[in-house]
């Protein structure tokens, strides 16, 4: 579960899933890490999706 919450981090911040490897490196996942927890993702959509924090609007609008 870890790996895909990493992933699904990275690509809040429009990266690719496989920056996580860097993980793997001693001083390299310090850093990552950090900036996983910390650096706010992209405003609006970027090419993997639409923004999660941000509620979809509806298509047609209930009257």
């Amino acid at each position: 579960m870890v790996v895909v919450q990493g992933v699904k981090r990275l690509h809040d911040l429009d990266l690719r899933g496989w920056w996580l490897l860097f993980i793997l490196v001693p001083l390299v996942s310090i850093g990552l890490g950090s900036a996983l927890a910390f650096v706010s993702g992209t405003a609006g959509p970027n090419r993997f999706g639409p923004s999660p924090s941000q509620p979809a609007t509806p298509p047609f609008a209930l009257a």
